[in-house]
């Protein structure tokens, strides 16, 4: 799935509008490559922190970390209890890397994505 599916789905979870694809943006964020949302705002959670906590706030999505003897990995889900770091889960398959806060937007965007895919 390319970023821009993931990016469509997590939106339709969290009930979001997007406008359009922009490359690159003009203003405040001359890097910034996403959706712009109907009110006129840059959206892109797997590169914003921000975007990326509201979302996983919205769609009420647990963030943990499981660490094993070789790596950190993120666990991400909708639970009302503790995760079973047994089960499997969005996130768990891949370690973090050199940029964890980036593979923990990821994987927050990856269950987001699932909650949309599951949607009609």
């Amino acid at each position: 799935m390319t970023d821009m599916e993931l990016l469509e789905l997590a939106a339709k979870a969290a009930g979001i509008k997007l406008l359009q694809w922009v490359d690159k943006w003009d203003g405040d964020c001359p890097a910034f490559a996403g959706y712009q949302m109907t009110d006129g705002e840059p959206w892109n959670p797997l590169a914003d922190d921000g975007d990326a906590l509201r979302l996983a706030v919205k769609l009420a999505i647990d963030v943990y970390f499981f660490v094993d003897q070789q790596a950190k990995f993120p666990w991400v889900g909708t639970s009302s209890g503790p995760p079973d770091f047994n089960s499997p889960t969005l996130g768990r398959d891949q370690a973090l890397g050199e940029y964890p806060e980036a593979d923990t937007r990821r994987a927050i965007v990856a269950c987001a994505a699932e909650i949309g895919r599951k949607m009609p």
